[in-house]
């Protein structure tokens, strides 16, 4: 039989980031009986009461001055290489292109076209030194 499948990679780490302390430190946590308290992990307090800091939103997290550096600079953001330019004549521009283009696939095209009806021509006028068609080759066996 096939060996069996390889066992999923084990994504533990990812979640126990995610459910990291919160700024404030405080965790709900239970007693072996089952009862709920609260122990901050900061100060190591622990209390019967839900903190109020717990209900709060907390704080979103500092800006990172590398990370939005860009975001504060918008005036170099492409702009210099658009300047001039109106839209609607840069896509005129690029049809007249495309015509331009087609135009020229399609006199391609005809001359291909000429070019072959001429050599196909040529090649039904008898010519003196081709004798009347020859064999075709024997097939293998």
């Amino acid at each position: 039989g096939g060996g069996g499948g390889g066992g999923g990679g084990g994504g533990d780490d990812k979640r126990k980031k995610s459910s990291a302390t919160p700024a404030h430190g405080w965790k709900e946590t239970k007693t072996a009986e089952g009862k709920v308290y609260y122990y901050n992990k900061i100060t190591k307090k622990t209390q019967w009461k839900r903190p109020a800091e717990m209900d709060e939103p907390e704080p979103p997290p500092a800006p990172d001055d590398d990370d939005d550096g860009e975001d504060e600079t918008p005036h170099h953001t492409g702009a210099q290489f658009k300047i001039g330019v109106d839209p609607n004549q840069a896509l005129a521009a690029l049809k007249a292109k495309k015509a331009e283009a087609a135009e020229f696939a399609r006199k391609k095209e005809e001359e291909r076209r000429e070019e072959m009806a001429r050599a196909a021509a040529q090649s039904h006028t008898p010519s003196s030194n081709s004798g009347p068609g020859g064999g075709g080759g024997g097939g293998g066996g």
